[in-house]
């Protein structure tokens, strides 16, 4: 008999509930959920109700738990089971099993780890009725499936893009062409047209919740259409016949009708759980397949607010200018979605900043008295690496997840710490595009955490901000500054904090340098210089001053840098990760690195090394 546990009792763990007290080798003997939201009591059925799930594994240690909580509850709640002391041998989620794939890479892991079966509750591929139809068309030519759905793409619609993949391979191209927003927000019904290898006629047809429930299947083949419908309980078999119909003609006559009992599928997934048959790796292919259409349509502010809400807690550690830009949006997203977070400043960052925030002390003295397990802890790119140490260790120390932001192409390593001869890794690391995870991946080969790409914050604002601008509105801002001249752009780089990092050039240097540069060639171009938020700003100016009087020039440190790319001609800069934006741009660009060393060239990054100027 073995010894089941239920986490949330909504509408499917109640499903879940009924169908375990028909089955005769599984046995309910409790329930965790919030308080005043489970069933009442029957005396003649022994469960138990808990609050708290830690206590409910240490108390009764069962066998399988099924978890069919809120959505945005599964990577918490799983987490709870898969680092308990008595975690089970089996694990059944609902779908999603959570909100973001990275997420669920990260389960996945643990679970492997902790040598758990994990089933996730697509429950069409568990139904005997549609094997058997699988089967009847698995040779025919499918002419055209059409699957009405409401109720969310990650939610409801995460059911349809499984089963396609199930019954007819896997998903080769897709057009999203059109969402409604009729379920919860950040989770709108998508209409998608697919193609698979065996059907190229696939449509997803997004309906309206508000209105009424529906989820209908439709498959057509050269001999058959089939209708799934009523709550997934009928499925209607058409014909072909000959001479039918006026005028007569070949025509799809009803021929059969099923019946299906759809919460046999709980019982089919709880049997299949005591399999050794491996029903997750494909599910996880469909998860990811949800991800990758979902975020090709909605921006990155979706996805941070995705990872934001799965959990209780969310502290924002920022001490670089650089750092803060990357982890603006970031910021923005927390601040939208929920009032639960901590934003830590230290270093420039305290001074600019101009945020309620605490300090490192005051940020590490609350995670102490805390101990909220359920928490993230998000870093960027800092220049001083003993910062984002100390940090991790915190983390790690505490249980804290964490996610790395980079937000560039450079010092993949010496971000992470080494503890007992072993780098210590987040738990999430971002990349800002494939290129750097290539590079990452090259040297790294452990896989105890999770990569992924996440489009720098920075250049993807200063591209959607450029491209918005009216050109009308641009031609005023030239005119402005100059009538005819060209206009360019110059991104200073901070000086080096130490010896250390010193790259064989520094401010001075590289202005020095631009006076030659400038008089043979630039004498009637207009320029604008945009010092480092950690430069002095006079300086800057003092030194140009002195060295620049066969131009025209100003120094520009206020306005939005996306205005001045749009402005320019060309843009110009050391290693700044702003010319990658200005390169998206299609603008011109240059890089002056002259007289770099080993350090300055790792400094640069593959993107601008075609323009280096370094003699």
């Amino acid at each position: 008999m073995k010894s089941v546990v239920i986490v949330g009792f909504g509408h499917m763990g109640n499903k879940y509930f009924h169908s375990l007290r028909d089955m005769k080798n599984f046995k309910t003997i409790a329930i965790v959920e919030k308080k005043n939201t489970f069933p009442k009591k029957n005396s003649k059925k022994k469960y138990i109700i808990y609050h708290d799930l830690k206590k409910c594994l240490e108390e009764l240690q069962p066998n399988i738990v099924i978890i069919s909580n809120n959505d945005s509850e599964h990577y918490s709640t799983l987490k709870i089971v898969l680092n308990s002391k008595y975690f089970p041998q089996t694990i059944v989620c609902e779908k999603p099993i959570t909100l973001l794939y990275e997420s669920s890479e990260l389960i996945k892991k643990l679970a492997k780890k902790r040598k758990v079966k994990l089933l996730i509750n697509y429950s069409r591929r568990f139904i005997n009725e549609y094997k058997n139809i699988k089967r009847k068309i698995e040779k025919q030519k499918i002419i055209m499936v059409n699957i009405k759905y409401a109720n969310g793409f990650f939610h409801n619609g995460s059911h349809a893009i499984d089963f396609i993949r199930y019954f007819f391979g896997e998903i080769l191209e897709y057009k999203i062409l059109k969402y409604t927003n009729d379920y919860i927000r950040h989770d709108p019904s998508l209409s998608i047209f697919l193609k698979t290898k065996k059907a190229d006629n696939i449509f997803i047809s997004s309906l309206d919740e508000r209105y009424f429930t529906l989820f209908e299947i439709e498959i057509i083949t050269e001999k058959l259409r089939i209708i799934i419908d009523k709550d997934h309980s009928r499925i209607r078999f058409f014909e072909k016949k000959n001479n039918v119909g006026n005028p007569p003609g070949k025509r799809l006559i009803e021929s059969k009708e099923i019946s299906v009992d759809h919460d046999k599928s709980i019982a089919n997934i709880l049997k299949n759980s005591q399999s050794k048959k491996d029903f997750t790796t494909e599910i996880f292919k469909s998860e990811e397949k949800v991800n990758e259409i979902f975020f090709s349509k909605f921006d990155l502010n979706i996805r941070l607010i995705f990872l934001i809400n799965q959990y209780e807690k969310i502290y924002l550690f920022i001490s670089d200018p650089g750092e803060y830009n990357l982890l603006e949006l970031v910021l923005k997203s927390i601040e939208k979605e929920r009032n639960k977070f901590v934003l830590i400043c230290s270093g420039w960052a305290k001074k600019n900043v101009k945020k309620k925030f605490k300090s490192e002390d005051e940020a590490e003295n609350m995670i102490i008295e805390d101990r909220k397990e359920n928490s993230l802890l998000i870093l960027g790119s800092k220049i001083d690496f003993s910062k984002t140490h100390k940090w991790l260790k915190i983390s790690k120390k505490y249980k804290i997840d964490s996610a790395f932001f980079f937000n560039h192409w450079k010092h993949y390593f010496e971000h992470f710490p080494v503890i007992n001869k072993k780098r210590i890794y987040s738990d999430y690391i971002f990349f800002p595009d494939k290129l750097a995870l290539a590079s990452f991946k090259k040297k790294e080969k452990r896989s105890d955490f999770v990569t992924s790409i996440m489009p720098q914050l920075e250049i993807e604002r200063i591209l959607k901000k450029s491209r918005n601008l009216k050109p009308a509105n641009i031609r005023n801002l030239r005119v402005s500054l100059t009538k005819k001249n060209k206009i360019i752009l110059f991104l200073f780089d901070p000086d080096p904090i130490s010896e250390s990092m010193e790259s064989g050039y520094n401010t001075k240097s590289i202005i020095n340098y631009l006076k030659t540069f400038i008089d043979n060639k630039h004498t009637d171009c207009f320029f604008i210089f945009r010092p480092h938020p950690r430069q002095n700003n006079k300086n800057v100016k003092e030194m140009l001053k002195k060295i620049l009087v066969n131009c025209k020039w100003q120094v520009d440190y206020t306005s939005d840098v996306s205005i001045l790319m749009a402005l320019s001609d060309e843009v110009w800069g050391s290693t700044t990760i702003l010319l990658i934006a200005a390169l998206k741009l299609k603008k011109k660009i240059l890089s002056f690195q002259i007289n770099r060393n080993k350090l300055g060239i790792e400094s640069s990054n593959p993107y601008i090394e075609p323009f280096v100027i370094d003699k």
